[in-house]
């Protein structure tokens, strides 16, 4: 579906593109309302990108599952301020609370790092699945985690009449087990020698066969071998999507780094063993 996509929607970003360009000499004439006009070009070409985002996101007589309503509330503007239910309610880490009233100033604080990939934490990965597939789910909080800071930007929905609305957001400092992977997962993905470290004695390794689409080749690495393999590692600011998982108390966690483009999934297996956590699995 993703693929499907972005294959239909590249003649609209490539329209887009054009019109920023054909209209830089205007621009320079019109310095004072450049900001204006820059915005209601972007608009006006990405309105057409955002529509078919949500045709292709919500096809007619199907409910709402969680994984295509936000792939669409990241992508879609419009369909974002129709989803949100203002004023409304923000509570900082510190306690102190707000309410914003716009779709201009919720963008503003809804700062998605990627469109090009997202992630998710879970304890076991076959959960990806169940969570893409369950019209059951009502509630869902989406997560933009600050790793330096080990905060959680948490954004609350709930589904109401069939359809999925923003009713809250929350800043807080995770718990228990979570909050110490997160610290441990800050320092694997920006310093390759304690990333050394933190590897099990022997890594499983499992990747697509380049000779064979459907075939997967599966092994073993040392942590020696690890440098040879090892892909770019999310850092800063990861996301995560809530449903229910219980990370804080998880002896294992499985990140997932899933390209929004190229379908590609990267996995990562952690686990907590003799009062540390270890990588133990990765596949792509």
């Amino acid at each position: 579906m993703i693929r499907r996509i972005w294959v239909l929607l590249l003649p609209l970003l490539m329209l887009a593109a054009a019109s920023c360009r054909n209209g830089q000499t205007e621009k320079q004439e019109l310095e004072a309302d450049s900001t204006e006009m820059a915005d209601s070009l972007v608009l006006d070409t990405l309105s057409e990108f955002e529509e078919k985002v949500e045709e292709l996101s919500f096809p007619k007589g199907r409910a709402e599952v969680f994984s295509d309503f936000i792939f669409t509330f990241v992508n879609n503007r419009r369909f974002q301020a129709e989803r949100i239910k203002f004023p409304l309610p923000m509570e900082e880490a510190d306690g102190t609370q707000r309410e914003i009233t716009s779709g201009r100033d919720f963008r503003a604080d809804f700062q998605w790092p990627s469109r090009e990939e997202y992630t998710m934490l879970l304890t076991d990965a076959g959960q990806m699945e169940d969570y893409q597939n369950d019209l059951d789910l009502s509630e869902a909080e989406v997560q933009l985690i600050s790793l330096p800071a080990s905060t959680i930007r948490g954004y609350q929905f709930r589904r109401t009449a069939g359809k999925w609305q923003l009713f809250s957001r929350r800043s807080y400092h995770p718990d228990g087990r979570l909050a110490d992977f997160l610290r441990f997962y800050n320092r694997f993905s920006t310093d390759s020698l304690f990333q050394q470290e933190s590897l099990a004695d022997v890594l499983r390794y499992a990747t697509t066969d380049p000779d064979g689409e459907q075939e997967r080749l599966e092994g073993t690495l040392h942590p020696d071998q690890w440098s040879a393999f090892r892909p770019e590692l999310p850092q800063g600011v990861i996301t995560n999507i809530n449903f229910g998982q219980p990370l804080e108390h998880a002896d294992q966690i499985v990140l997932l780094q899933c390209g929004t483009s190229s379908g590609m999934m990267d996995t990562y297996t952690f686990r907590f063993e003799r009062g540390g956590w270890k990588l133990v699995s990765y596949e792509n």
